[in-house]
């Protein structure tokens, strides 16, 4: 993907309806119930310093607000992935028969 396409794809989130943002919310809400929180521990895992006590982890990510924290930037980052699945879509529709041209 060029930058001009980057740019393009970009106009389209920013233009989505919200019958967009409904499709979108449904896709996210789906794909956010088979990312488990443990799978957001380790992938951070290898990144918390070295000698992190598995004990203090296991205590962070009991408490109520690591789980919310987790949960809210698994939702962020599917969201932002899958607007952008939706709006590279929409610009390959758009432009299928460019290349034909």
């Amino acid at each position: 993907m060029n930058a001009q396409q980057a740019i393009d794809i970009e106009k389209i989130v920013a233009s989505f309806t919200e019958q967009d943002n409904e499709a979108i919310y449904a896709e996210v809400e789906a794909l956010d119930k088979k990312v488990p929180l443990h799978a957001f521990t380790a992938m951070i895992k290898p990144y918390l310093p070295a000698d992190t006590d598995a004990e203090v982890l296991e205590l962070g990510t009991d408490s109520t607000e690591y789980q919310e924290l987790a949960s809210a930037a698994i939702w962020d980052c599917l969201t932002e992935l899958v607007k952008r699945q939706r709006a590279a879509e929409i610009y390959r529709r758009s432009h299928q028969f460019d290349e034909v041209a």
